[in-house]
């Protein structure tokens, strides 16, 4: 297999926690342009957030036209999700990461 994996990004706010509000507004933050953009160009990783490029573009133009960073359409063809886990790995990831 090869190619890159694809971006994606969670964000969990508990509704019984004292700040659940807060957690939806930071996770809204981080999935914002700006915001997005100036860490793509900080740390150089593909951004989950659609339409990054642009925003990049702003900060770094060369960035922006790297494809480890906004991958073109022959790095997206090539890239692919991670395989989801079955019942056993994924109790026996979460009996280790337990420890």
């Amino acid at each position: 297999m090869s190619g890159d994996r694809d971006a994606d990004a969670d964000a969990i706010a508990r509704s019984a926690a004292v700040h659940h509000r807060r957690g939806i507004e930071l996770a809204r933050f981080a999935a914002g342009l700006r915001f997005a953009a100036q860490l793509a160009a900080h740390i150089n990783y593909v951004s989950p957030v659609a339409g990054v490029g642009e925003e990049l573009a702003k900060i770094d133009p060369r960035l922006a036209r790297n494809p480890l960073i906004v991958p073109d359409k022959a790095m997206q063809e090539k890239s692919h999700a991670f395989r989801s886990l079955d019942q056993n790995e994924e109790t026996a990831f979460e009996e280790k990461f337990e420890r």
